[in-house]
């Protein structure tokens, strides 16, 4: 999936999304990603969500992304939860 030309995917109180092996989520120049209070974006073992350049994100208190080992994650600065799934 990916976000750009003032293209935005917010994701509101008690969402989830799941970036799963092989699915990458991009979010380009002029995209945002927003993620309100309560909601989750979780990158699984060999997913990928990459901010480039001029990509916005936005992460509400409350809210979280975390990831799996051998996600790959890269542009987002804030420190990343190391979730661990059964």
């Amino acid at each position: 999936m990916i976000e750009d030309n003032h293209a935005t995917l917010k994701l509101t109180a008690n969402d989830q999304l799941d970036i799963q092996k092989g699915a990458e989520l991009i979010i380009k120049k002029g995209g945002k990603l927003v993620l309100e209070d309560q909601s989750q974006l979780i990158v699984r073992k060999k997913g990928k969500l990459t901010i480039e350049e001029g990509g916005e994100y936005i992460v509400q208190l409350g809210a979280s992304i975390s990831s799996e080992p051998k996600a790959k994650i890269s542009g987002v600065e804030d420190r990343i939860e190391k979730a661990e799934f059964n």
